[in-house]
C-alpha cells in the first residue's frame, strides 16, 4: 500500500472529472438501483438472478453474493421487507433450505415477509395450493431435465465443469406439501 493516499476529489480532478458532478451521478444511479422485494423459491432475491435470453431455452443464473446458486428458474414465492437477509445457502429441505433460513433471519431482524398470492404458491408434486403449508426442498434432475425424484438432503456446493462433455447434475428448488415431502423423505 502506498505511504500516502490521495484525496478522492483530487483523483477525480486528475481524471478530468468534476467531483460534484460525479457525486450527483452516483446519487442518481444509487436511487435507481432499487432491489426487488421478491424472493425466489431458491431462497435468494429475484434481483440476484440473470436470464440469458440468447440461449435456447433461456438460461437462468443465480448469484446472490460471492457464491453461485444451483437455481435454474426464476419463481418468486415471497415478498420480503429486506431482501439482504436472503443470502443464505441451502443444505437440505425445510429448516436447512435458504428460503426458510432467510425467513428466520427476517424474524430475528424484526423484518416482515409474506407469501405471494396462493395461485403462485403450489405443491410441486400434487399441485395443492396452500401458502402456509408448503416447505421448500431441493430435488435432483437427470441430464435430460426430468426429475429423478431424489430429495437432496445433504447439498454441497460444487464447481461447474469447464468442458461441455462433463456431466453436471441439475437441481430444482420446489415447494412441497407436508404429505408429499414425507413421501419423498420416506422414499414411498
Amino acid at each position: 500500500m502506498p505511504k500516502q493516499l490521495d484525496d478522492p476529489a483530487e483523483v477525480l480532478k486528475k481524471l478530468g472529472l468534476d467531483p460534484e458532478e460525479a457525486i450527483q451521478a452516483d446519487q442518481r444511479l444509487s436511487r435507481m438501483r432499487r432491489k426487488s422485494p421478491h424472493i425466489c423459491v431458491c431462497g435468494h432475491p429475484v434481483s440476484s438472478h440473470t436470464v440469458d435470453e440468447s440461449s435456447k431455452p433461456p438460461s437462468v443464473f443465480c448469484k446472490p453474493s460471492k457464491m453461485n446458486c444451483h437455481c435454474n428458474q426464476v419463481l418468486p414465492v415471497l415478498y420480503a421487507e429486506d431482501n439482504r437477509l436472503f443470502w443464505r445457502k441451502t443444505n437440505s429441505y425445510g429448516n436447512e433450505h435458504a428460503l426458510i433460513r432467510g425467513i428466520t433471519a427476517s424474524m430475528s431482524a424484526g423484518k416482515k415477509v409474506s407469501w405471494l398470492p396462493a395461485d403462485h404458491v403450489i405443491c410441486y408434486d400434487c399441485e395443492r395450493k396452500g401458502r402456509g403449508n408448503l416447505l421448500p426442498a431441493l430435488i435432483e434432475f437427470n441430464v435430460y431435465g426430468y426429475p429423478t425424484g431424489k430429495l437432496i438432503t445433504d447439498y454441497k456446493m460444487t464447481k461447474f465443469k469447464k468442458s461441455d462433455d462433463d456431466y453436471v447434475q441439475e437441481y430444482l428448488d420446489v415447494l412441497l406439501c407436508r404429505k408429499c415431502l414425507d413421501k419423498r423423505v420416506l422414499g414411498a
